[in-house]
């Protein structure tokens, strides 16, 4: 999974959530800044510093996450977002409460588990 094919928006939304995702357990650490390098190396995220200057210039209130989240509608960008969310938030060997509400937030947003 290499973010590289994402657009630059599609980036800078990742960027964006990845960062959420970080603070969401209400700490930072060494480890999960370690653990933030090896996925970003990983996934191929050369430009993360730049695309999170871009998300924070841009992103200047709840709505407005959500009307770019929405923008998102490639099935294939959307599983990626959230396989990297998911990847990020096990990291700590459980899933916060407020990392889980952004994963499911992000899945009713895009009517990901609606399909029955």
């Amino acid at each position: 999974m290499k973010v590289t094919k994402l657009e630059d928006r599609e980036r800078m939304f990742l960027a964006g959530c990845i960062k959420n995702d970080i603070i969401a357990d209400g700490t930072i650490n060494d480890e999960e800044l370690k653990d933030l390098d090896v996925i970003l190396k990983k996934l191929g995220f050369h430009d993360f510093d730049g695309m999170l200057e871009d998300f924070e210039g841009t992103i200047k209130d709840e709505e407005s996450f959500w009307e770019l989240a929405e923008s998102i509608t490639s099935k294939d960008v959307q599983n990626i977002i959230l396989e990297v969310l998911y990847e990020l938030s096990i990291q700590d060997g459980f899933v916060a409460p407020g990392q889980k509400k952004l994963m499911e937030d992000l899945q009713a947003a895009w009517g990901i588990g609606d399909e029955k």
